[in-house]
């Protein structure tokens, strides 16, 4: 189903590539700047650090009423480092039974070496309070030497958490990470810190307010003073440039809805990609190389650029299910966030394979195929190819309603795609030419929907079919596929995703429960017990639209030029949108 891409240079980093500890690094070696602004020469108590080293610290009234000025200072520039995150957003009050006091900004910012009371952040409620605790125990088991548990069990914890979570809590997630490896006298677990930041901002973004702030951090990573005295600063650096390099598309996503599959966090670790397969008609495959951050619009960039599509506009990949089910990816779904429901769904079969059989799961594939109906462009020669053999595959399977009279004109064209122009003068189809009836049947069915093939029709169909195939006359093998092609997408219901609606007040123009079909030329309301076609609404006549998560709405311009408001009851709203939009 997948595969991790091979061609990296850097393995999987365990704690046998690390060479001992290193100096310890800061992202700001120099905190005086910050602390001077905590104080105004009042007078200082000495108390002991996270570390163990002794820091000075202006007396709690002034640190209070410093740190309030300093947030307000803070308030009008540019948030750009961790340092003004941390003052605006992190709680230093730790409250006691009898008294307050007030953390400073160097501790609250450093390697901690032992499990935090409070998170970093303020006005966390309780449940919060408690995730954040639970993923920062999480995060010290995954970096931590002594960690008696299993690392990938932790990470789990951490992103099963996060996932689900609103932005403070994945802004906790990421800040508590990068105040671990801050100042960590240990080179491996400074590492193990920098793959866990990948694997968490491969699944959720940090907010606007925290971007800048990570990117800045790895800048002042790599310009510390200590960082190539690191024998490992090569594969720091690697961790850090990728983070660095991806920030920008991580904050236009959406965050994951599902935990990396195992093949993910290994390339994640190696700083790689993960191998899918693209399935054409006929079986064929396309291998393409996927990052945690492609959506399925980079998936179907990068697939037809391998193939040589020149437009890869048309084209997008379906989920396709053992038993024939076809879901299209949104353009900003992450493949890889379905290769990873696979594997859970897979695994948890197989602890309960009553339902369904163990390997369902694995049976998958994503295939590329066309999904938005552009005009022909006669130069893209290898998209053509595609749209054609798809749109053969959906007429002979009548996946959508045309005529009779369309099935025959297709056919013919087909006929000439293959035989090329008809001699008129044997007045028979060369491809029926001395067959009997049953493989005359055999042989239509190739050309048209089994539905029209009977041999009650047999005669009518000769008969029609020659005298569309008579008209047709010096095109190429080319020039007829893209003729069959530019019928198929004339036709007024083809390509079409149907949706399930309801009008709030049912009349008897819309029966109680219509279809809302979509595709290139507008929206269409059809029957869904007659399948007979109510209304049609092209684009060009449909002024404005919207949505709610219980509606969608329309308004059209008429022939006397009113305008006419069209709204109904569905859940797919969104979904409608899109496919409008």
């Amino acid at each position: 189903m997948n595969a991790t891409e091979n061609d990296s240079n850097l393995r999987v980093i365990d704690d046998d590539d690390v060479e001992g500890d290193i100096v310890r690094l800061t992202f700001d070696e120099d905190f005086s700047d910050i602390v001077s602004n905590l104080s105004d020469g009042s007078s200082y108590h000495t108390v002991e650090s996270e570390d163990g080293s002794p820091s000075k610290f202006p007396d709690k009234k002034k640190r209070r009423r410093s740190t309030v000025e300093l947030r307000r200072s803070t308030e009008k520039a540019r948030i750009s480092t961790l340092q003004q995150y941390a003052v605006l957003n992190f709680d230093f009050e730790r409250k006691a039974y009898f008294r307050t006091s007030v953390a400073s900004l160097e501790r609250m910012l450093s390697w901690k070496r032992r499990n935090i009371e409070y998170p970093l952040h303020k006005g966390l409620p309780d449940h919060e309070r408690k995730d954040a605790l639970e993923i920062f125990r999480s995060i010290f088991g995954f970096m931590e030497d002594n960690s008696t548990t299993d690392r990938t069990s932790h990470m789990i914890v951490i992103l099963s958490i996060v996932i689900d979570s609103n932005e403070k809590i994945r802004d906790e997630t990421i800040c508590q990470v990068l105040t671990q490896m801050n100042r960590n006298p240990s080179a491996i677990s400074v590492i193990r810190g920098w793959q866990l930041l990948l694997i968490i901002l491969a699944c959720v973004p940090p907010s606007e307010a925290l971007k800048d702030s990570v990117c800045t951090m790895c800048n002042n990573f790599l310009s510390s003073n200590n960082f190539e005295q690191s024998p490992n600063s090569h594969v720091m650096k690697l961790y850090i440039e990728h983070v660095t390099k991806k920030i920008p598309s991580i904050n236009i996503m959406l965050p994951r809805q599902e935990i990396p599959s195992q093949a993910e966090i290994v390339a994640l670790k190696r700083c790689a990609n993960v191998k899918i397969q693209l399935y054409t008609f006929k079986d064929k495959t396309i291998s393409v190389s996927v990052s945690s951050w492609d959506t399925s619009q980079d998936v179907v960039a990068k697939a037809c650029n391998c193939i040589g599509i020149a437009d890869s506009r048309p084209f997008g990949i379906f989920e396709i299910a053992p038993n024939g089910t076809t879901k299209p990816l949104s353009s900003n779904d992450r493949p890889l966030d379905y290769l990873s429901s696979w594997s859970r769904k897979q695994f948890e079969t197989k602890i309960d394979s009553t339902v369904l059989p163990n390997d369902y799961y694995e049976k998958f594939r994503f295939v590329l195929k066309a999904r938005f109906h552009f005009p022909l462009n006669e130069n893209d020669k290898i998209a053509n190819e595609m749209r054609f053999t798809q749109a053969v595959e959906e007429i002979l399977n009548f996946e959508f309603p045309f005529t009779f009279l369309d099935a025959l004109e297709l056919a013919a064209l087909q006929m000439q795609n293959i035989s090329g122009d008809l001699d008129s003068v044997s007045g028979r189809l060369p491809l029926l030419r001395g067959c009997n009836e049953e493989k005359k049947i055999s042989h239509l069915k190739k050309f048209v929907c089994a539905k029209f093939v009977t041999a009650e029709k047999l005669v009518e169909i000769e008969r029609t079919l020659f005298s569309f195939y008579k008209k047709l006359k010096g095109n190429n093998a080319y020039h007829a596929r893209c003729l069959y092609l530019g019928k198929v997408l004339s036709l007024k219901l083809y390509g079409c995703s149907y949706f399930s609606i309801q009008t709030p007040q049912p009349h008897l123009s819309h029966p109680l429960s219509p279809i809302l079909p979509v595709n290139h030329h507008g929206l269409t309301i059809m029957n869904s017990l007659s399948e007979s076609i109510i209304s049609c609404h092209e684009f060009p006549n449909i002024m404005d639209w919207g949505y709610s998560p219980n509606s969608f709405a329309f308004i059209e311009k008429n022939e006397k030029g009113n305008s006419i408001y069209h709204c109904f009851l569905t859940l797919t709203g969104m979904y409608i949108h899109n496919m409008v939009t």
